[in-house]
């Protein structure tokens, strides 16, 4: 016979749904008609959610979540608002589809030290919770991973137990050690996408499940921490793999905001085909004249419409595993393509018999050189080469530009978008 966790006694149904902002405004408006908000809401029945979620050097969380474990656990830090005095350690459990939930209070002081890697406290205190996180850190690595900020209007509802949670703007920390600063800046994860969740006990009362149904729309697993971890990986690989003459972290809160608009698009198509159609009509006359200068840009934007594609259609594994083969493709060309980067140097010399000494040195100093131009006139004599440098030297720069006769030397960075 199956043993029964002691946990088990505790635990609850959970639906989430994906729901667009028309869908929003319409199911906020009936439940507040309906049901009252949680008595710790603010005057406008919201407030704010910061969790960390701590996760293994492996991933074993987001996997486990993405392959559909029927037995998985989460470990999270959490606090409401703005104020941080009030912490709770959290452990987030699944069995058989039922979800339970463990808690219990740790201070500012006590958050600071495990962000920093000390955890000791965490034996000493005896708590069982504490305890186990303790253990779980020691014996699979777990680390505090991914910071998921959003804002929840909750309401309730007594016959069942139920709680429902609008969960909006849903964004990211760029690093856990931010969590603790309620005014740091956080990417945004699911732009124009709403959370909804109902929670109960043993049974959904039926007003409840009339009150939640939306035309088209059935339930799907939506984890706010696997799509928080899918935007930040997409602004990862491109950050780390550019090449370009200057780096734009804009360009790269642009491919996630791309990713999620792609995905209200296709959400919308697919939900109500009359304003497909009017979609269609109105991005036919939609003209973009941003001009792409770096080749691997285009990759990255088709990446983030196929994702949001992907994601909208409720491939979530897909996405996932799909973006990690392609972000591991990119940094590892991206790497080896540094390793023979070339230059080019530009040399004014006063005449032939300067630009020969200038050849014989360059010749002595670099790997390779290839003479890409000459320009001559009554005064200078203009030298372009294409250099590939012996790890990285760049010395001999300063000698050129002591050599008599030498007017100018500059060496730059080639990527194609220029020379000298």
């Amino acid at each position: 016979m199956r043993a029964v966790l002691p946990e088990a006694r505790a635990m609850r149904h959970e639906w989430k749904h994906q729901i667009h902002l028309g869908e929003d405004l319409v199911l906020s408006r009936r439940l507040r008609r309906l049901f009252p908000h949680d008595s710790h809401a603010g005057p406008d029945g919201s407030y704010r959610v910061t969790s960390l979620y701590f996760d293994t050097p492996y991933d074993q969380a987001l996997r486990e979540k993405l392959d559909g474990v029927d037995r998985r656990e989460k470990f999270r830090l959490r606090y409401y608002g703005c104020d941080t005095g009030f912490l709770r350690l959290e452990k987030k459990y699944k069995v058989n589809g039922l979800c339970g939930k463990r808690s219990v209070s740790i201070t500012a002081e006590e958050a600071r030290l495990l962000l920093a890697g000390e955890d000791d406290f965490l034996l000493a205190s005896g708590e069982p919770l504490r305890m186990e996180l303790y253990s779980k850190i020691r014996g699979k690595g777990l680390r505090p991973r991914t910071i998921v900020r959003y804002d929840r209007e909750a309401f309730c509802y007594g016959p069942g137990n139920v709680r429902l949670t609008l969960d909006r703007r849903v964004r990211t920390g760029l690093c856990s050690t931010a969590f603790l600063d309620p005014d740091r800046f956080c990417l945004p994860v699911l732009e124009g996408i709403t959370v909804l969740e109902v929670k109960y006990d043993a049974f959904l009362p039926d007003l409840v499940r009339m009150a939640v149904q939306v035309p088209g729309r059935q339930a799907a697993a939506c984890s706010k921490y696997a799509l928080c971890r899918m935007g930040l990986f997409l602004f990862f690989v491109y950050k780390r793999s550019y090449s370009g003459v200057m780096y734009s972290p804009s360009f790269g809160v642009t491919l996630v905001a791309l990713c999620l608009i792609t995905t209200l698009l296709i959400m919308t198509v697919i939900s109500n085909v009359v304003l497909s159609l009017g979609m269609v009509g109105a991005l036919s006359i939609v003209r973009f004249r941003t001009a792409i200068k770096e080749p691997m840009d285009i990759a990255f934007l088709f990446w983030a419409i196929a994702v949001g594609i992907v994601l909208a259609a409720g491939f979530l594994p897909l996405a996932v595993l799909g973006s990690l083969f392609i972000g591991g493709v990119l940094l590892l060309f991206s790497r080896r393509k540094a390793v023979d980067f070339p230059y080019i140097l530009v040399v004014h010399c006063q005449d032939a018999q300067t630009e020969e000494e200038v050849r014989a040195v360059v010749e002595t100093q670099v790997r390779r050189m290839v003479l890409k131009s000459k320009s001559v006139d009554s005064q200078c004599v203009e030298l372009n080469y294409e250099v590939r440098l012996r790890e990285g030297e760049s010395g001999f720069v300063n000698e050129l530009a002591g050599m008599e006769g030498v007017s100018h030397v500059t060496l730059v960075s080639y990527n194609g978008d220029y020379m000298g």
